[in-house]
């Protein structure tokens, strides 16, 4: 079995200012430990024409410092809805991520960068999501 991830190359776009509606002001956006919610969405149809675009979400995952993590939106796979909770483990110093209520490995890696926390699911084709902080 294989898995592929790819990512559209726009990780250092600095995010339009309505992107920011979810962001809380005093937040430290360098570290992963806090509450991110979901914020961008990302799918490409295959022939490299996706792009991230804003979403309006409920969707939130907390970091522990532990290496821990929760959501109230199923990371099994793709969604921007909440409801399903998940749960798993992540790395710290690198970007593993797993889901531990999932029956295969749906998550490809994340990333911090420009204070975004992208989650890069396992597709053949582009697919992610884009959390921003709203709590340390």
């Amino acid at each position: 079995m294989f898995w592929f991830t790819a990512c559209d190359g726009n990780d250092d776009v600095v995010p339009p200012p309505e992107a920011t509606l979810y962001s809380c002001v005093d937040c430290d956006t360098s570290l992963l430990v806090g509450t991110w919610r979901l914020a961008e969405f990302y799918s490409d149809p295959g022939d490299g024409s996706g792009s991230y675009s804003a979403v309006e979400s409920d969707k939130e995952i907390v970091l522990r410092a532990d290496s821990t993590w929760a959501s109230n939106g199923n990371l099994c796979g793709i969604t921007t809805e909440a409801g399903v909770p998940s749960a798993g483990f992540y790395s710290p110093a690198g970007s593993a991520m797993r889901v531990t209520n999932c029956d295969f490995p749906s998550i490809g890696g994340y990333s911090l960068l420009s204070g975004r926390l992208t989650i890069s699911y396992a597709c053949i084709e582009g697919c992610g999501e884009r959390y921003r902080k709203i709590r340390d």
